[in-house]
């Protein structure tokens, strides 16, 4: 899947802009939607049955059964999950009586020092109270962007242990990365660069031999 797939061409309906588009229309009154607005939410809603029936026919995945777990961009991290849980329930990947651990929300950074800790080769060793950076890149919305996010972060024990234990929150049980500055650039790709910097060259060499022989 990728963020300009079209989920309903007649509708103009982008991959990337369902989630946003339906938290906005399913805050309005039903009565006060116009007739696309309604048809945009049954085929936002109709697209997550389509992936249900996908996961159990293909990969024999039942999400009825399983737990999902949304990984989110620190600028996303305010989504409500209350939201979600609606659009779920609608889409039936979920039910009203299923517990809210059937559905959570996980910072990117989070999941990341995770998977790191579990899968990399070098097992780094993230430590209570260390601070640690991380530098990630992902494609702008324009072809030829990177946005480059340095990410600065702080392990300590997770809050729902400070709830149960004093013992448990100053031990190394649970520890998770708690972000304490992160800045973004936006820069053209690697080639683009590369291309700007040689025509940059070209341009300076042609002038300076036009400044040498008077031309």
């Amino acid at each position: 899947m990728e963020p300009e797939d079209v989920v309903d061409e007649n509708l103009g309906l982008l991959l990337k802009d369902i989630f946003l588009v339906y938290f906005e229309l399913h805050t309005k009154n039903a009565c006060h939607l116009t007739a696309i607005e309604a048809s945009t939410l049954s085929s936002i809603v109709q697209y997550f049955k389509n992936i249900k029936a996908r996961l159990a026919s293909e990969f024999k995945l039942l999400l009825d059964t399983s737990q999902i777990i949304f990984v989110v961009l620190s600028a996303l991290a305010d989504w409500d999950v209350c939201l979600l849980r609606a659009l779920f329930v609608e889409a039936e990947w979920i039910t009203p009586e299923d517990d809210e651990s059937k559905l959570m929300l996980v910072p990117f950074i989070e999941a990341h020092v995770n998977n790191l800790q579990m899968f990399s080769k070098g097992r780094p060793d993230f430590r209570r109270e260390g601070k640690y950076m991380i530098l990630h890149m992902h494609l702008a919305e324009e072809e030829d962007q990177v946005v480059y996010t340095l990410t600065c972060f702080k392990m300590q024990c997770a809050k729902e242990l400070m709830a149960v234990s004093r013992r448990l929150a100053s031990s190394d049980f649970l520890l998770v990365p708690f972000v304490l500055s992160s800045k973004s650039v936006c820069l053209p790709t690697t080639d683009e660069a590369m291309l700007t910097t040689i025509k940059r060259t070209i341009t300076n060499l042609r002038n300076n031999y036009k400044a040498r022989n008077g031309i």
